[in-house]
Formats: C-alpha cells, sequence, structure tokens
C-alpha cells in the first residue's frame, strides 16, 4: 500500500506541474482577455463594448442585464450561460482585480500571487464585518442613544 500511494503522490505531482499549470495558465490568459475586455478605458470603448456584448447575447440567446457588472456580462458571453457558479466565480476574481487596478498582463501573476481563483473568491475585503458583529455595533449605538 505505501508503494501504491507513492506511486499516486508522484503522479499527483507530474499531473501539478504538467496538465494542470498549464491548464490554469491557459484559462488566466483567457480571462485577462476578459479582463482587457471588461476595462473600457473610455465611455466610448464602454458604449462600443456594451453594444457588441448586447448584440452578442442577443445573437446566443441569453439574458442580457445591462445592470450587472461589466466583467461578469464578458464572463457570461466568454463561458457561456451554462454553470452559474463558475461565471460567479470569474467574474469575482475579474472584479477584484478591476477594484485592485491590475492590468490585463498581470492578471495571471496576479492570480498566482493570491493563491489562485478560489482564494481570491473566497477573501473577504478589508471592510468585511459579520453580521454577529454588525447586530454588536447596532445595539451599541442604540443603547447610547438619548431618550428619542
Amino acid at each position: 500500500m505505501i508503494q501504491v500511494l507513492a506511486d499516486l503522490e508522484t503522479q499527483r505531482v507530474v499531473w501539478e506541474e504538467g496538465v494542470y499549470r498549464t491548464s490554469n495558465q491557459a484559462l488566466y490568459a483567457l480571462l485577462a482577455h476578459c479582463l482587457a475586455i471588461a476595462q473600457a478605458d473610455t465611455p466610448e470603448l464602454a458604449k462600443q463594448r456594451n453594444a457588441g456584448l448586447e448584440a452578442f447575447y442577443k445573437q446566443r440567446g441569453y439574458t442580457y442585464k445591462k445592470d450587472a457588472p461589466p466583467a461578469t456580462r464578458v464572463v457570461k458571453a466568454v463561458f457561456g450561460a451554462v454553470d452559474r457558479r463558475r461565471l460567479s466565480t470569474y467574474s469575482l476574481v475579474l472584479r477584484e482585480a478591476i477594484k485592485q487596478r491590475v492590468q490585463a498582463a498581470q492578471l495571471a501573476e496576479w492570480i498566482e500571487q493570491n493563491g489562485g481563483i478560489q482564494e481570491i473568491r473566497l477573501s473577504q475585503s478589508a471592510t468585511f464585518i459579520k453580521p454577529t458583529a454588525k447586530v454588536e455595533i447596532a445595539k451599541q449605538q442604540f443603547d447610547t442613544l438619548d431618550g428619542l
């Protein structure tokens, strides 16, 4: 059994350093292109992007939501409307990259530095407050109100 597990471990390492890594690099390159489209530099480019997205959605039979973030609309166009969880994950990663002013050319490096797509998706903003803490803050503020 020890040898079987050691062999499987070796196979896992080969997979991680080979096919898995190559696959992630290809995904990151694809997401970098999505990021470049989502980061329209000027209002004119944003109008062109939005018109193109709307036409593409119509052609594919997708529901176009103008109020969705640009990253979400681009990801849905590229990855299809099949797996909502994947779309959500990729959109969250791209929106965080936009918020942190990551350029498309640096996206792959940024994703790897931040632990990968799932780590970025699971991370919370610096201003995140747990719901229980919000309740406690509200109670404290309510208690300090003068007899209203």
